[in-house]
């Protein structure tokens, strides 16, 4: 079957691999100088150096436990890395090879940078947080059922009981939650995703050499449209640092007709800054690369400002420019 009509890939498999990166290493090595790279840590407001096998490391991190079977996105993962790793090393020595991919090149890339979506602990942290929204929601709900449907003491009696049962018995699933399977399931939609994130323009280029870029523990860093109001997959800015001094800039919209453009472009220094923005914004808790870091709070803040004034703009001219049309650039506030 070709694969670009595969669904529900497969890619669970026994694996003896105990520490696992949730970041690729072949990826990180692009930031290190000597199998080192530097680190910050935002918990703990900090800048340490560290092995490239060191960072971005859990133990089980893609474990899945099927029955009594543990089975693992690990070996699936290192062939999607293994697919991109010739070709990321090819682009960052010359972007001008973008132009020049073959598609099963630009397949092998795109598959890689949609897992990068979905492998990171950022990705859990969002599905946690929905779940647990949802899971409010039901318990509130079935609280407000029995208090119109019982008396007041059979409610609370009834409420008693069913507040020791386990989170999964509320939201009808058959198991314990399993971080690790929600991913799981999303990577194996990966083609679908690569597809769409084929059919958005790409811009590749070097930044400005006065605004080096470093990457995070969710490598794929992305920020909406600010005019739309639901932001479907295609209306993002998508951006991965590639190097410190190469960006590939992916979107937003789909093309509208022909070939997507492919292009490679320099980017400016406020192009560069607005990138090194949404990287810290982005990070759940790690920045990997060379420093100076801009601080994640202030990151998030003047791109909502930034946001805000595109938004004003959009109602004055009617339409959106993805540029930022007052001029200013973000101010560069350092978190170390």
């Amino acid at each position: 079957m070709s694969r670009d009509r595969y669904w529900k890939e497969p890619n669970l498999a026994p694996t003896n691999v105990v520490r696992q990166h949730t970041a690729a290493r072949m990826y990180l090595s692009h930031f290190a100088v000597d199998g080192h790279i530097a680190v910050y840590d935002f918990d703990k407001d900090r800048q340490f150096d560290a092995s490239v096998n060191d960072v971005a490391v859990q133990t089980g991190f893609y474990n899945v436990y099927v029955g009594r079977r543990k089975l693992s996105t690990e070996t699936w993962l290192s062939a999607i890395e293994g697919a991109a790793s010739a070709i990321i090393r090819r682009v960052v020595g010359s972007p001008n090879e973008l132009l020049a991919l073959p598609a099963a090149d630009e397949e092998a890339l795109s598959r890689f940078i949609c897992a990068q979506m979905f492998r990171v602990q950022a990705f859990r942290d969002r599905d946690a947080a929905m779940r647990q929204q949802l899971l409010d929601r039901v318990k509130e709900a079935g609280r407000a059922f029995l208090e119109r449907t019982e008396t007041p003491e059979d409610a609370e009696k009834i409420w008693a009981a069913w507040a020791t049962k386990p989170d999964e018995w509320f939201l009808r699933e058959e198991e314990p939650y399993q971080p690790a399977k929600t991913a799981t399931f999303m990577l194996s939609e990966v083609q679908g995703f690569a597809n769409a994130l084929r059919q958005m323009p790409w811009r590749i280029g070097i930044v400005d050499p006065g605004l080096s870029l470093y990457t995070s523990d969710n490598a794929v860093s992305k920020h909406p449209v600010p005019t739309i109001r639901f932001n479907p997959f295609q209306m993002w800015w998508y951006f991965l640092p590639l190097a410190p001094l190469v960006l590939l800039q992916i979107g937003p919209r789909f093309a509208e007709e022909g070939q997507p453009k492919r292009v490679v472009k320099d980017f400016t220094a406020w192009e560069t800054s607005f990138a090194r923005h949404i990287v810290s914004k982005g990070a759940s808790r790690f920045l990997y690369g060379p420093g100076p870091y801009l601080a994640k709070e202030c990151a998030a803040a003047c791109l909502s400002r930034l946001d805000q004034e595109r938004i004003q703009d959009a109602v004055w001219l009617q339409g959106f420019n993805p540029a930022p049309l007052r001029g200013v650039v973000p101010r560069e506030h350092r978190a170390t």
